[in-house]
């Protein structure tokens, strides 16, 4: 499974990918980007009818475009329309989870500050996503 991380701050990019790394899930690719509008530019890249990841982690707040930003623009883009996000931020209002939702995120985490719990619910995440959802095919 090829997961895009979308996150800005590089502490939680280290922690997030540490985290899954120790899930002990072996099939785990990591891809990273820094901003909504890499995000964006990342699907725009790849060839028509394909999608370079199976699952985008996407922060919520990130300078310029946002994760709300990142999420109106995902249902007009093919590549990305098919692909489960999940917002893994640290905000906790319940607006923030609702609008995210209205906007189309398929899971809404947010993070914990033990490391423990993150590893555990990323394992979680993950084993649902591959296991248990339907995801794109990859061309060939």
């Amino acid at each position: 499974m090829k997961i895009l991380l979308v996150e800005d701050d590089e502490d939680q990019v280290l922690l997030t990918c540490t985290a899954l790394e120790a899930t002990g899930l072996k099939t785990i690719t990591i891809e990273h980007v820094e901003s909504g509008r890499a995000c964006l530019e990342y699907f725009e890249e790849s060839a028509p009818g394909a999608s370079p990841a199976d699952l985008v982690l996407l922060d919520l707040n990130m300078p310029g475009m946002s994760g709300f930003d990142v999420l109106k623009e995902r249902l007009a883009r093919p590549q990305m329309k098919s692909v489960p996000v999940v917002m893994l931020t640290t905000s906790k209002s319940p607006s923030d989870v609702r609008r995210c939702y209205e906007l189309g995120c398929n899971t809404f985490m947010a993070k914990p500050v033990d490391f423990e719990v993150l590893v555990n619910s990323l394992r979680q995440l993950v084993e649902y996503w591959t296991r248990l959802a339907i995801l794109p095919v990859p061309s060939r």
